[in-house]
């Protein structure tokens, strides 16, 4: 299992922010950078995903009492990170694979 997979898999220790002491926008347009761009080290990964999650309202409910469009935006936020966080996280089903005279391999 890789080393993203294993912080995916411990969300509770994903919530702790991982950004260190004067993190600043250098340091997120690098990171961002690495794991877009595919130069990622491990500890650049966690930083990236737990800011998108951050970004999605992940650790947060979505409700806001006194205001139903806030709370639909902010529940669309949270499906994004959701939708990236499961992801992750769960295997796909294995779709058989069909070869020629119909059978499945």
């Amino acid at each position: 299992m890789s080393d993203l997979a294993n912080t995916i898999g411990a969300l509770t220790e994903l919530r702790k922010d991982p950004r260190p002491r004067g993190y600043a926008d250098a340091d997120l347009h690098r990171d961002f950078r690495a794991v877009f761009l595919g130069s990622a080290l491990p500890e650049q990964q966690r930083r990236v995903l737990w800011i998108l999650l951050d970004w999605a309202y992940f650790w947060e409910p979505a409700l806001a009492p006194s205001d139903p469009h806030l709370t639909m935006m902010q529940e669309g936020r949270r499906e994004m990170g959701l939708k990236i966080k499961n992801t992750l996280t769960k295997e796909p089903r294995r779709e058989p694979v069909r070869v020629e005279g119909g059978k499945e391999s």
